[in-house]
C-alpha cells in the first residue's frame, strides 16, 4: 500500500488523532498499566501526534470568543442575552436584540469549551510523558510552573488596563484557567496512582493476581517472605482488575462532575432564588469586561457571608481589592468532564462500529443516537427569536402541514 494511503487509513481508525507515529503502541489505551508500563518499558524516542478534533474545536471557539469580546469593548451592544445581567440571582426583563441574543448564546460555548479542552489537555499531557518516562515529580513541577505563567499573564494584562484603580487580583479568566489546570492536572496524577492501588487490592480480593510476563497461571505460594515480596513487587494486576479501577474511578469522576456544578446553586448566597432586591434590576448590566469609568458606580454581584476571599473561589466577586468573573471552583466541573471524556476515548480505540444503529425495530443506541440530535436541534430552534424562526423558508409551511407534504 502507497504511503500516502496507509497513512489516510491510518487516520480513519482512530477516533480523533493523527496517525501516531512508528515507535508509538498501537493501541491506545489510558489507565494505571500505561504509566506503570513506561517506567520498566524502553523509552521511545518520539511521541504521538497531537490530537485533531480537540485543536479544530479550540479553533472554533477563538473566533467565537473574539466576537464577543469586539462587541463588548466596542459597546456595540449589552453583554448578554437578556439586556440586565446574566450573573445568577438576577431577574431579567427584557431579552436583547435578536443579533446580540444570537451572538451571546454562541459565545456562551467559550468558556465551557476552554474549561472542557483543558481537563481533557491534562490527560492527554499526562498520558503522553508517562510513557516517555516522566516522574509524576517531574510532572508536577510542570503543572505548577504553567499554572503560574497563565496567573502572571492574567496580572500583567489586567493591570496594564486598569491601572487606575489599583486592584490587586484581576481574574477576568485566565487566574480561573489557571487554578482548575492545577487542580485537575494534580488530580490526573493522584487518579494513576490511586487505579493501580485498586487494581492490586481488587486482585487480592479476587485472587487474580498473575506474574507480569507469564503464561496467565496464578502466582504460586511462597514460604521465603523476602522472595514473596519481590515476586508481589514484579506482579500486574489482572485485566479484569485493571477494568474495574477504571471505570471505578470513571464514576467518581462523573459524581464528583455532578457535585461541583451544583454546588454552584448548593452555595448561592441566595440558594438558586432571585433574592428581593434584584426584582427592579438596573438596566445596565455588571460588566466585568467591560473596563469603563462607569463600571465602578455598578452593584457588585451578591456576596455569602464568609467573605470576598471564599466568594473568590465560588462566585463572581467584584470590589475595590479583587475582580472576578470566573470563579475557579465555580467553572472545575467542566475540567472534570473533559477528563473523564479524554480518558473514556482513549481507553480503547472507538471505530465507525461504535455508532452503528439498527432500527427495523429501533435499537437502544438509534434511540440514543437520534434523540440526542432531535434534542440538538429542538434547543436550537428554541434559542431562535420566533419572528426570525417564521422567517426561514419553507420549514413552517412543512411543520404545520406534515401530513400534506408527507402525501
Amino acid at each position: 500500500m502507497p504511503t500516502a494511503a496507509r497513512e489516510e487509513a491510518e487516520v480513519q481508525d482512530t477516533n480523533f488523532t493523527l496517525p501516531p507515529t512508528a515507535t508509538t503502541p498501537r493501541t491506545s489505551n489510558y489507565g494505571s498499566t500505561q504509566a506503570s508500563g513506561a517506567l520498566s518499558a524502553p523509552k521511545p524516542t518520539t511521541t504521538s501526534s497531537r490530537a485533531v478534533a480537540p485543536d479544530l474545536l479550540r479553533g472554533l471557539i477563538l473566533p467565537l470568543m473574539s466576537l464577543d469580546h469586539a462587541a463588548l469593548f466596542m459597546g456595540a451592544w449589552l453583554h448578554g442575552t437578556p439586556k440586565q445581567s446574566e450573573s445568577a440571582g438576577t431577574v431579567f426583563t427584557q431579552w436583547n436584540f435578536n443579533a446580540a441574543y444570537i451572538s451571546r448564546t454562541l459565545t456562551h460555548l467559550c468558556a465551557p469549551g476552554f474549561f472542557f479542552l483543558m481537563g481533557m489537555g491534562c490527560v492527554y499531557f499526562h498520558r503522553c510523558r508517562a510513557r516517555i518516562g516522566w516522574s509524576s515529580k517531574r510532572m508536577a513541577g510542570h503543572f505548577a510552573v504553567r499554572a503560574l505563567a497563565l496567573t502572571v499573564v492574567s496580572e500583567m494584562m489586567g493591570e496594564s488596563l486598569m491601572w487606575a484603580r489599583k486592584i490587586l487580583i484581576i481574574n477576568i479568566v485566565l487566574i480561573g484557567l489557571a487554578v482548575d489546570y492545577l487542580l485537575t492536572s494534580l488530580l490526573c496524577l493522584v487518579v494513576d496512582q490511586t487505579e493501580r492501588v485498586v487494581a492490586r487490592r481488587l486482585d487480592g480480593w479476587m485472587g487474580e493476581v498473575k506474574k507480569q510476563g507469564g503464561d496467565g497461571e496464578t502466582r504460586p505460594l511462597l514460604s521465603d517472605e523476602l522472595e514473596e515480596q519481590r515476586s508481589s513487587a514484579a506482579t500486574t494486576p489482572s485485566v479484569r482488575s485493571q477494568t474495574l479501577s477504571f471505570w471505578l474511578h470513571n464514576a467518581v469522576l462523573a459524581l464528583l462532575t455532578y457535585i461541583t456544578i451544583f454546588w454552584n446553586v448548593w452555595l448561592s448566597p441566595t440558594g438558586g432564588h432571585c433574592s428581593p432586591t434584584s426584582l427592579t434590576p438596573s438596566s445596565a448590566p455588571t460588566e466585568l469586561l467591560a473596563l469603563t469609568t462607569t463600571s465602578a458606580a455598578q452593584p457588585s454581584p451578591a456576596g455569602s457571608r464568609l467573605g470576598p476571599w471564599f466568594d473568590f473561589w465560588f462566585y463572581p466577586v467584584q470590589n475595590r481589592w479583587v475582580v472576578s468573573g470566573f470563579p475557579p471552583l465555580g467553572w472545575i466541573s467542566f475540567c472534570l468532564m473533559g477528563m473523564l471524556y479524554a480518558r473514556t476515548m482513549l481507553h480503547k480505540r472507538w471505530t465507525a462500529k461504535a455508532v452503528v444503529a439498527r432500527n427495523y425495530p429501533p435499537s437502544p443506541s438509534f434511540m440514543f443516537f437520534t434523540m440526542a440530535v432531535n434534542f440538538a436541534l429542538l434547543a436550537v430552534f428554541s434559542a431562535i427569536p420566533p419572528a426570525l424562526a417564521t422567517s426561514i423558508p419553507r420549514l413552517m409551511n412543512y411543520g404545520g402541514s406534515a401530513l400534506f407534504f408527507y402525501v
